[in-house]
């Protein structure tokens, strides 16, 4: 992602590339998130409608309660809410609904086993969401340190497993953890 000014890029979930990256925020009195009567999402910015949006962190991993973007449905930045706190509580809903669909993660729990093969590894964890079995290749770019000990993997599919301290887990788990990244 370009920029100048803001917080870095994570480099692990693809951002979208912002047009101006100095331009300003949106104005949160002006900006209203809802959905029509079809539950297909909608966005009112100042006094222009937008029938086909979608909404992405900028900063997935950094700042993810910050700088939310609004996309048109060709993927056009249509600008960035800096802080979601500032709009209506209906716009606040509707972003914290639409952010937990595109950014699920479910978190590890437990490592049973690691194996690699091939520049593959497999996982079998327990997670919040019950045992899991995944497929990760090339660590290097789909593991990433967040701080405090936490890890987030992303799988072939693409979904995101995060470990949220990798000292909470038990010796075993961790060390099956640490000997693959």
């Amino acid at each position: 992602m370009m920029h100048r000014n803001g917080p870095p890029t994570d480099g692990v979930t693809q951002a979208p590339i912002f047009q101006d990256p100095d331009s300003p925020p949106l104005d949160p009195a002006k900006v209203r998130l809802f959905y029509d009567h079809k539950g297909f999402l909608r966005a009112t910015l100042d006094d222009r409608t937008y029938l086909d949006v979608t909404l992405v962190r900028a900063f997935p991993l950094s700042y993810s309660d910050r700088y939310i973007g609004i996309l048109s449905g060709r993927l056009d930045e249509l600008g960035v809410i800096e802080d979601p706190t500032q709009l209506d509580m209906e716009s606040q809903r509707v972003i914290e609904l639409e952010l937990s669909r595109r950014y699920f993660s479910t978190f590890i729990t437990k490592v049973h086993s690691i194996s690699e093969e091939f520049g593959a590894s497999y996982w079998s964890v327990a997670t919040n969401r019950g045992t899991r079995n995944f497929v990760a290749k090339g660590l290097r770019d789909n593991v990433a340190f967040l701080g405090d000990g936490r890890v987030l993997i992303v799988d072939v599919d693409g979904n995101r497993y995060e470990i949220s301290n990798l000292n909470d887990l038990d010796d075993e788990s961790r060390s099956m953890v640490l000997r693959v990244i």
